[in-house]
């Protein structure tokens, strides 16, 4: 990296609002940032985060963050869980995010050996996070906001200063496999009625992108 911050978005993370405060305040902290997962994907099994640190050669996890969803979202127990984030947006400073980039795909197979599950990668960053001791904080999480109608009851106050929306949800409103394959579905969903909460404000703000940004190669 040559920037003095890094910043990770997943492809279905849209900039909604300004980041300059934020990021401003990360290289004054020197920390990584990340927002906790939803849901605690070990959460089945009582033990799980120990046992996978003892397999990842690791000491024991310190359990000292809960699941975003806790409160929002069904049966997401108020559980600790070691720092585990959701994967779509992490942001840090240069060498640490470098740190914990580096050889992070070593992570993958000790995990393949423990649990099979679509969200390895996030587990990865979690074991790297433990592994050397980098500085971390959890994010507002204005700065990676579901596009969930859960989610913007609960905090109804901060939807119109979402920063960073992860419109990560596919319901009738929005689906980003729909939505975002050609002219036709993308001009349907900046003209469909009846939008609300960020999903409204992820239309809102596309439409002041402009035309479809497909790829001009295709």
């Amino acid at each position: 990296y040559q920037a003095d911050l890094v910043l990770f978005l997943d492809a279905d993370v849209l900039v909604a609002g300004s980041l300059d405060n934020w990021l401003e305040g990360l290289l004054r902290e020197r920390v990584v940032t990340g927002l906790p997962a939803h849901v605690d994907v070990l959460d089945k099994d009582m033990n799980a985060w120990e046992r996978l640190f003892a397999h990842c050669l690791l000491p024991e996890p310190c359990r000292d963050t809960l699941p975003s969803g806790v409160g929002i979202l069904p049966d997401v127990a108020p559980r600790p869980m070691p720092t585990y984030w959701n994967l779509g947006v992490i942001a840090g400073p240069n060498d640490w995010m470098r740190r914990l980039g580096q050889n992070i795909v070593e992570e993958l197979p000790r995990i393949n050996t423990f649990i099979s599950t679509y969200f390895r990668c996030q587990i990865a960053v979690a074991l790297r996070l433990a592994r050397y001791q980098i500085p971390c904080k959890h994010m507002d999480i204005r700065y990676n906001f579901p596009n969930d109608p859960l989610f913007d009851a609960a905090y109804r106050d901060l939807v119109p200063d979402i920063r960073l929306l992860h419109f990560l949800r596919c319901t009738a409103q929005v689906d980003k496999s729909r939505d975002f394959s050609d002219q036709e579905h993308y001009d349907a969903l900046l003209r469909r009625p009846g939008l609300t909460g960020s999903n409204l404000l992820l239309q809102q703000r596309l439409r002041a992108l402009g035309p479809y940004p497909g790829d001009p190669l295709r």
